[in-house]
């Protein structure tokens, strides 16, 4: 289609996309709780006793794009270059 001085006439194109963003969130703490007490041997008695803690927290939040990811916004789509990371395992036990 051209127009009256003949030049071509540019029209849009439109074009339906969509995508599912699958968010995973990982997160785990370990906690460890004692006493310390120090003890005189002779005569055996308790001199102090103070308690003591530690935690640790893991936490990790990724997430997949499905389907066409120019329908995610520019917030979004930085969200989708997070990876899953190794879990820490379960120790001890």
């Amino acid at each position: 289609m051209r127009d009256s001085l003949g030049n071509d006439i540019k029209q849009k194109k439109y074009k339906a996309v969509q995508c599912a963003l699958v968010e995973t969130i990982q997160s785990k703490e370990c906690r460890i709780e004692g006493d310390v007490e120090v003890v005189q041997m002779n005569p055996n008695k308790i001199l102090t006793k103070d308690p003591v803690g530690a935690r640790s927290n893991f936490e990790n939040i990724s997430s997949r794009a499905l389907g066409d990811i120019q329908a995610l916004n520019e917030k979004t789509a930085a969200a989708n270059k997070n990876i899953n990371r190794c879990f820490p395992a379960r120790q001890g036990k």
